[in-house]
């Protein structure tokens, strides 16, 4: 009985010793892991010789080789006889993080080369340009937003998500996707609705730019201004709010009689026709703040075949205007490289939080300068 009770209690010590000799080889499997990550190892370039990681990680020889074995047969370095550990070129997908850009179906039916998308996805791709990330790119329709981005982003292993939210878009579709531990960032616009849920949002300083307008426009003289924005717009309300403050501390009257809503029920489904009764009421306005290039672009048509002249029948300023480098008329609007500046940042507030860092800012604003071009002078009536 004695020699069995023995026998057994040396089985039990061979045990522990395997299992922590194991555990030590995924220890600098792990360590390993994270420089690769990090960018300390680069995809194909060579790991350090095994005995300087040894030295460096404060384990023997075998247990490094050991670990180096179990990356090899992950896929995630390459062993080459006689010339030592490489990191593997393309990164399998236990390698990488994966992010998604998630926007509204109605993007991707008007046009996914337009600028505003093609600039989202270059600002994601400046912030997440080493091998560690990988972009997916979600289109969601309100009603169908589970099956659209959640199960999708789930199946996927997203860790984080870059969200353009829709003014309808539903609090518990963001909330399933926080409860499913997946980090989100508003970008491009906040969104009220969400308040509540502390999420962070990266936009422009849009509000501070209007204002910076409208001072502008009174101080060349300009009373009649018409400013546009979208009935659905989430920052509908915000705009509304800076417009009465000036209307009132200029004694521009009312401010119905300044802002114009331009109806669009469905997304990409716009009433253009109120841009054209606007420029033919009596007085006519003698300047107009557009909200968007697709505003411009209206504009520009009404205004030529009502045959008026900018700036001297009217003057023009765009709050955006992507497509300002194929205009033959500089139209003044703020630097269109902000489109490609706010998901940078966005991105790199989302790499942070995915890394577990606190993020104290909830509502980051990136200032908006407007470009004086010549589409703005003092009204000629």
């Amino acid at each position: 009985m004695v020699q069995s009770h023995y026998s057994s209690n040396e089985q039990e010590d061979s045990d522990r010793m395997a299992t922590a000799k194991t555990l030590k080889s995924y220890r600098v499997r792990d360590e390993i892991l994270q420089r690769i990550r990090t960018g300390v190892y680069q995809a194909g370039q060579p790991l350090p010789a095994e005995k300087d990681l040894a030295d460096e990680l404060g384990m023997n020889h075998q247990t490094v080789r050991k670990g180096l074995s179990v990356l090899s047969r992950e896929g995630l370095i390459v062993k080459r006889p006689g010339v030592g550990n490489f990191v593997r070129e393309v990164m399998p997908s236990e390698m990488v993080t994966q992010l998604a850009i998630v926007c509204p179906d109605w993007l991707r039916r008007i046009d996914t080369n337009h600028p505003a998308w093609t600039n989202l996805v270059k600002g994601v791709a400046r912030a997440a340009c080493d091998h560690r990330y990988m972009t997916s790119h979600l289109f969601y329709r309100v009603e169908h937003f589970a099956e659209d981005v959640i199960d999708v982003a789930v199946s996927r292993g997203v860790k984080g998500v870059l969200l353009w939210p829709q003014i309808d878009l539903p609090r518990s579709g963001v909330e399933a996707l926080l409860a499913k531990g997946i980090k989100v960032v508003l970008v491009k616009f906040s969104h009220p609705a969400l308040a509540s849920l502390g999420l962070l949002s990266v936009g422009v300083d849009k509000l501070a730019s209007l204002y910076e307008v409208m001072d502008k426009l009174t101080e060349l003289g300009h009373r009649r201004i018409l400013v546009t924005e979208y009935e659905q717009s989430p920052t509908r309300v915000q705009t509304e709010a800076v417009i009465d403050a000036v209307c009132r501390e200029k004694g521009l009257g009312d401010v119905s009689n300044i802002m114009l809503k331009i109806p669009n029920p469905n997304e990409g489904n716009v009433d253009w026709s109120v841009l054209g009764k606007a420029l033919d009421r009596e007085p006519r306005p003698t300047a107009v703040v557009a909200c968007d290039e697709y505003v411009v672009n209206d504009l520009l048509r009404a205004t030529h075949q009502m045959g008026l002249r900018i700036p001297d029948d009217i003057s023009l300023v765009a709050m955006q205007d992507y497509w300002a480098h194929t205009r033959a008329q500089e139209i003044a609007a703020p630097d269109p490289l902000l489109g490609v500046r706010v998901p940078e940042v966005a991105t790199e507030y989302l790499m942070r939080l995915i890394d577990g860092e606190e993020v104290e800012e909830r509502d980051v604003r990136l200032r908006c300068d407007i470009k004086w071009n010549g589409s703005v002078c003092p009204p000629s009536v």
